[in-house]
């Protein structure tokens, strides 16, 4: 027996009689009370009725914690996870459940966690599962039946080992683990697409974080993933760029405003200066204002990694350099900082100085000089 409504055997039906008797102190308080949602507890814990009640329980914690209930309209990512780190839902599936994309290659790691936290990542995919949950319950209501979980289409186009980046992997773990632990049964069915040879490294990295029921229902298609998402998704439904028929109204076939959103790397371009060069260039880019300050004079490397410190100013020079050949071609990464450093004297005439102004959130640009 599946172990869901109308498939259960006589002993998954009396496990659920006892959970619900058991949980009628915090049965308000859950998201729902019906027995589909309190069968998903169940079947994460093979109709253990002990095992099932704390993890519930433990989950009601976390919601009061995380603000769970609120956080799809009280908290906003920062600008920079929304704007930088691709995936989105977008469209159903041929038996109406949402399907959410995630699109890996395009994402900086490294640049992300530079500028955002790590608990902002976590609320970020909390707010998701939320999300999800509720356009789940609508569907439920357009099509008079019940869905509750989600088929789920993994791009790994470009996954490199810039995407192996041990802190990177640490978090990934962490948010797989919480979603293995408060949104059980959520998943329907997860596809791999456009794996390179690198994945079986990837995976091996993070599949401990993950249920064998979960485990199980991870699809790594080949050559053919566009025929099989197809035998899937209605063509209407999936992205022309990815063998479908869905496009936005500007004709973007990756639907990009249907809530698919691959990251674009932010870049800056300004001119090279030489060393002990004293410069003051003050530039817009959009609505972006910054400033070059001085050259280094002084300079000093951690792990092959150029550091300067400015006030709170944090910037990073990611590739080794001779100061006396100038800057072209090296990476800045700067970070967020409370308050303008409003002149290159303010530096006493040491370090090269790029500023931003202070964004919701914090705002990390990559500037290329």
């Amino acid at each position: 027996m599946s172990g869901r409504v109308g498939d259960l055997s006589p002993k998954q039906a009396e496990a659920l009689e006892e959970f619900r008797e058991r949980i009628q102190d915090v049965l308000p308080l859950l998201p729902a009370q019906h027995d589909h949602f309190l069968l998903r507890w169940l079947r994460a814990r093979n109709f253990n009725v002990n095992k099932s009640e704390a993890m519930l329980r433990k989950h009601l914690d976390f919601r009061k914690h995380m603000k769970a209930d609120t956080i799809t309209t009280e908290w906003q990512p920062p600008e920079v996870i929304e704007k930088y780190l691709s995936g989105g839902m977008c469209g159903f599936d041929r038996e109406g459940s949402p399907i959410w994309w995630d699109v890996i290659g395009p994402v900086d790691p490294k640049g992300l966690f530079l500028s955002a936290s790590k608990q902002d990542f976590i609320k970020s995919k909390i707010r998701d599962c939320e999300m999800l949950q509720k356009e789940c319950d609508l569907q439920s209501e357009r099509l008079g039946r019940h869905v509750e979980a989600i088929t789920m289409i993994y791009d790994c186009e470009g996954l490199g080992l810039k995407h192996l980046w041990k802190p990177a992997i640490e978090t990934y773990g962490e948010i797989l683990t919480m979603f293995e632990d408060n949104y059980p049964e959520g998943l329907k069915r997860l596809f791999v697409i456009k794996a390179p040879k690198l994945f079986p490294v990837a995976y091996n990295l993070v599949k401990h974080f993950l249920s064998e029921i979960t485990r199980n229902k991870i699809i790594v298609l080949g050559a053919n993933w566009q025929e099989v998402l197809l035998n899937y998704i209605d063509p209407e439904q999936l992205p022309a760029a990815y063998g479908g028929k869905l496009t936005d109204p500007d004709g973007d076939s990756r639907c990009r405003t249907k809530s698919i959103q691959p990251c674009r790397q932010p870049s800056l371009e300004i001119s090279g200066q030489k060393a002990g060069q004293q410069a003051a260039q003050k530039k817009t880019h959009g609505s972006i204002e910054y400033q070059l300050g001085w050259i280094p004079r002084q300079m000093w490397f951690l792990h092959q990694h150029l550091y300067a410190f400015v006030n709170k100013i944090k910037i990073q020079i990611l590739s080794s350099f001779d100061p006396c050949l100038g800057l072209q071609g090296v990476n800045v990464f700067v970070c967020q900082t409370n308050h303008w450093v409003e002149t290159a004297e303010q530096i006493a005439g040491q370090y090269i100085l790029v500023m931003v102004p202070y964004w919701r959130g914090g705002l990390m640009h990559r500037i290329s000089v």
